[in-house]
Parts: structure tokens; sequence; C-alpha cells
């Protein structure tokens, strides 16, 4: 009997591997099935926001330098948005300040064209991933049996290298039949860990791969470096004890992580709040004598015609237009739109 395999041995063998290989079960690092949720949530909401068809699709993982050359070149920002409650960490999304202009001016009907502005645009990539982060956060919190909010997403000038963490995805975007370009999604460690035991991945080998990616990229000795001669030592030893001799050295203070704006920390006792709702059929203007005149029969002509949606007020703001109807004896309003985002976008001003 031959010890070697045959071609439909090979072709089995090579088969199997594939069907084992698209599943995040069994173990393994589960990071495309976490961005393929990310992406079906931010793909969702962006389209209804901007009005058109956009899909992002899971590319590759990679690292610190393969992420410096997709921007090499290239203004961008990172969006941070801080999860909280049953998991907790950070994510942050990194996006050249062409396409986040881009999102911008297609949320107010605009063609994508607008060059950047950070004042303006700036708060719309908040605005549009704050409803990216709601939808997530709300899904997630299945997975996980226990609530998960968000916290004040930040916007970073990306003026600095890139330090990515080992968990970062490249994934490309596609406005409907546009050219693709790429965005970064990178979790940090302690996100990454939790969400990876949520899908079912393993833990095994994560640890290292975060301290490969936070490491420093060492490189051999060529030939040609300029290496400290034994005396040049020497001396280096002879001025350190010099200058602290005499002195206790101590362990540098560990540095405090920074603390993000803890403005939605509590988001699940905002939600108990009780908001006044009013519905506006019409206005008009009357005179004070008109008023006065009032009695039982008196009729007041609105400037609002039969059959016009009415107003829904939010707080004295209006957020909607509907249609009255008849809900159980009760009026009702049927929503038929809502305010458009140019309109949300000029309410964080």
């Amino acid at each position: 009997m031959s010890d070697f395999l045959s071609q439909d041995d090979i072709d089995a063998l090579l088969q199997s591997e594939e069907v084992s290989g698209g599943s995040s079960s069994g173990g393994g690092d589960a990071l495309e099935a976490i961005v393929a949720d990310f992406n079906s949530q931010q793909g969702s909401v962006i389209k209804t926001l901007i009005g058109k068809e956009i899909t992002f699709t899971f590319e590759e993982k990679v690292d610190s330098e393969e992420g410096a050359q997709l921007f090499e070149n290239t203004e961008y920002l990172g969006i941070d948005i801080p999860f909280t409650g049953a998991v907790e960490g950070t994510a942050t999304l990194y996006m050249s300040k062409k396409h986040v202009a881009t999102f911008a001016d297609l949320m107010v009907m605009g063609d994508g064209a607008a060059p950047y502005n950070a004042e303006e645009h700036n708060d719309a990539i908040k605005e549009l991933y704050s409803a990216v982060a709601g939808g997530y956060t709300t899904d997630l919190g299945g997975k996980a049996d226990g609530s998960v909010n968000y916290d004040t997403i930040e916007i970073q000038d990306g003026d600095t290298t890139l330090d990515l963490p080992a968990a970062t995805a490249k994934i490309s975007v596609t406005i409907e039949t546009g050219d693709p370009f790429y965005i970064l999604l990178a979790m940090d460690t302690s996100l990454h860990g939790q969400l990876n035991e949520l899908y079912g991945g393993s833990s095994e080998n994560l640890e290292e791969e975060e301290e490969e990616a936070s490491a420093p990229r060492n490189r051999p000795f060529d030939d040609d470096d300029d290496l400290l001669s034994q005396d040049e030592l020497d001396s280096l030893t002879t001025a350190s004890s010099s200058l602290s001799g005499g002195y206790e050295t101590s362990e540098p203070t560990p540095q405090k992580p920074r603390v993000k704006p803890a403005s939605q920390k509590n988001i699940d006792m905002l939600l108990d709040i009780d908001l006044d709702i009013a519905i506006e059929l019409g206005k008009t203007e009357i005179s004070i004598k008109r008023v006065l005149d009032m009695a039982p029969g008196s009729m007041v002509e609105l400037d609002s015609f039969a059959g016009e949606p009415v107003n829904l007020l939010v707080n004295n703001k209006v957020v909607a237009k509907g249609e009255v109807v008849v809900v159980d004896e009760n009026f009702g309003v049927r929503i038929i739109s809502l305010v458009s985002p140019e309109e949300r976008i000029k309410s964080l001003r």
C-alpha cells in the first residue's frame, strides 16, 4: 500500500479545509464575523441617512505598517466609539477626510463632492456614527445578555503615525456604482477579547498577537551599522553612574488612562424621562377683541387645509409630520415623514 496521497485524497482534504475555514465557531479569531455584523449595521443606517445604496465589505486583517500605507500622504480622522455596559472597550474607525466630507455632504442631499470642512463635517460624521452605534449596541446587547451602551463619540485628527492594535480590519466601501474606497476598523484589546468570546472565537494566541502588534519592530544589525566600542560603553556607564549616584531610583508613575466625557454613561436613566408631545393642526393670528368676543359656537379658521399633514412637536420642536387617525375611539397620528438630516445637523450648532 502506498504512503502517498492520491489526487482525489488531496482534493478531498482541500474541500474540507475550505468548509471548516468559513466559520468562526470552533476556535480562532472571530474578527471577520464581528466586522460583518458591524458592517451590516453601518450599511443599513448610512443607506437610510444618505439615500443611496452603500456596501461595506471586510477585506483583510492589517497591521500598523499596512494601515499606514493605506493612508500614506492622505489626511484622515479617527472616530472613537467607546462601548460601556456588558461589553466595554473602544472601536476606532479611520477614514480619510475626503470621504468624511463625502458622507456629510450626502447627508444634506448634496452630491458628495464638497471639500472637507472640519466645523461642519466633524459634527455630521459624529451624528452619523452615533446612529450606527445606537443600532449596533442594541444588537450587541442581545448577544451579551445585558445592556450595551456607547459613550460620547470623539474625533481624532490623524496627524500622527498610525499605531494600530492587532484587531484591525480593512473594509472596502462602495457607494452605488462608484469606485470603492477603504476605511479601517480597529478594536482595542479589551473590546476585541470580549467580542471574540461572544462570537465563539478562541482567546488562544490573542494576547500574543496584541504583544506583537505593540512591540517595537526590531531589525538585525547590518555590517555597515555604527556600533559602540567597549571604551564608549564604559564612558556611558561611568556618566550614568555619576548622574544617578546617591539617589534612589523609583519606578515611573503609570499614567492614568484618559477619561472620556460621560454624557451618555447613564443613558438607561435618560430613556425613562417623559417628553411633552403636541400635535399642531395649524396656526392663525386674531385680535384681542375677537378673543374677548369668543363664545360657544364661534369658529376659528387656521392657516392649514383640510387633509394636510399635521406637525408632531417634541418639547416644542417639530420632529415629524403625520396624518390624524382614530385608534380605538381615540385620536392618533400616523407618522408619514421625519425631519430631514439637514435639519438634524443644523440643530447640533
